[in-house]
This record gives structure tokens, C-alpha cells and sequence, in this order.
């Protein structure tokens, strides 16, 4: 019995000594090949142009990363301005609710509508924004109660850190309540959509994501 309790013993010390071991690194090199997704909407907020009117536009995403496109939608019209990341800009059919063709098709506006220029305006900057990152899906955070202890650890040792290592203004780490549910460690983590970014801001914040993953690779499929 004895034995048994010191086997025991030994293995939690040497489960957290390889834990300590690795919150003690930090890469040299990037881990990923871009931001996490969870990031975009706010990149979406710090691209926004500072034009007038801006605040009556819808905006819509869509594609994939090599064939992306970015949708405005002025409300009240069936129509709407699509740009691609290949700088591409046109008018298609589609309303707010809908990106679709009404029936029947309801005729577009001429390029120099004055709000066809509006949302050009719009579109064109944004995209030209937005396209200068790569996004990578968001791993999933762990579970269990264990996986969420050894998350809060990452995050104090190795996470918040790294992020400030690499230039990132993050505050200070979270603590250890909030790491009792996966709906409240989302809520703390520095890749948060709710996080409010600059341009700048965020481009600091996405380069020090790609060498400071919000999973450590030891925790994903914890679940």
C-alpha cells in the first residue's frame, strides 16, 4: 500500500514537472499559420472605414481563405456590392436578409448611384484590410475539470507571457474562477471576438497568435 501511494506520489510530480517543463518554453517560431477565427470579427470592427452613413450598411463574409469575398448591403435595397480579395468589385442582386436574387430579378443600379459608391467605399478599404491575414480554425478548449485546471495554468505561465514577449497589450491574467465552465474561459481568452482592437492593435495581437496558440497542443481533444 505503501508502494502504491508512492508510485502515485511520483507520477503527480512528474505529471506536473513536464507540465512546469512546458510552461517554461516559449517558441521561437510560429506555431500556426495565422490568427484564430475567433479573431476576425474584430478585425472587422478595427478595418471599418471612417465614412458617414456607414452605421445603415449590413456586412456579410463568405468563401473559402483562397476564394474569400466580403458583401455590403445598404438596408432597403435589393442589391448589394460584393469585393473579393482579387480586388474585384460588383454589383449583385440580394438584399439585407438574403443574398439572393428576388424574383424576378430586380434591376441594379448604375456604378455611379451615389450609394453604390457608398458601399464601394465601404468594400473596397475593408477587403483590402481584411486580406492581409490568413485565419486558422479555433482549437477546442478542454472540457473536463482537470483540462480546464491545466488550461488556467498555460494561460499564467505560458500564454500571457508569450503574448506580452511579442509586443501585445493582453492586461492581466485571468484567474482561476474563471476557468470553471468552457463559456467562461472563452469569455477571458486574449483571442476574445469581444476585444476591442485598433488596426494596429490587432496587428500585433495576430502575429504574437501565430507563436502563442490559445491551446497548448498537450490539451487539444481533452475533452
Amino acid at each position: 500500500m505503501r508502494f502504491a501511494r508512492a508510485v502515485a506520489f511520483f507520477s503527480g510530480v512528474t505529471a506536473i514537472g513536464l507540465l512546469l517543463t512546458a510552461c517554461a518554453s516559449q517558441p521561437d517560431r510560429p506555431l500556426t499559420a495565422g490568427p484564430p477565427s475567433s479573431l476576425f470579427s474584430s478585425l472587422i470592427n478595427a478595418c471599418m472605414p471612417s465614412i458617414p452613413g456607414v452605421g445603415s450598411m449590413g456586412l456579410g463574409t463568405g468563401g473559402s481563405i483562397q476564394d474569400r469575398w466580403l458583401d455590403v448591403v445598404i438596408n432597403g435595397h435589393d442589391w448589394h456590392v460584393r469585393a473579393t480579395v482579387d480586388h474585384r468589385v460588383s454589383i449583385e442582386p440580394g438584399g439585407l436578409d438574403q443574398i439572393a436574387p428576388t424574383d424576378p430579378p430586380a434591376a441594379l443600379p448604375s456604378p455611379d448611384d451615389p450609394e453604390v459608391v457608398k458601399a464601394v467605399q465601404v468594400a473596397e478599404p475593408l477587403e483590402d484590410c481584411i486580406s492581409q491575414y490568413r485565419f486558422v480554425n479555433d482549437p477546442p478548449l478542454p472540457t473536463s475539470r482537470a483540462g480546464l485546471l491545466h488550461l488556467y495554468e498555460y494561460d499564467v505561465t505560458v500564454l500571457w507571457p508569450c503574448l506580452k514577449a511579442h509586443g501585445a497589450v493582453v492586461g492581466q491574467p485571468p484567474d482561476r474562477s474563471q476557468f470553471t465552465s468552457v463559456d467562461k474561459a472563452l469569455n477571458v481568452s486574449p483571442y476574445s471576438p469581444a476585444r476591442p482592437l485598433t488596426r494596429k492593435s490587432f496587428a500585433v495581437l495576430a502575429n504574437a497568435s501565430r507563436y502563442c496558440p490559445a491551446v497548448p497542443a498537450y490539451l487539444v481533444g481533452d475533452r
